[in-house]
């Protein structure tokens, strides 16, 4: 049980390991998109509600 276990973490870790150095470059610029758009959509609720 624990062999399986121990099994699914490497490939977790190196899955995770693979895509963030596939997307480094992105990574960021992915970030700061989505909080730009979450906060332009908070900006529209908070400015219709108000």
């Amino acid at each position: 049980m624990k062999q399986t276990w121990l099994a699914w973490a490497m490939r977790a870790f190196i899955g995770s390991v693979f895509v963030i150095c596939l997307f480094g470059p992105y990574a960021l610029s992915i970030l700061i998109g989505c909080v730009g758009l979450g906060c332009y959509y908070f900006r529209n609720e908070v400015g219709s509600h108000l």
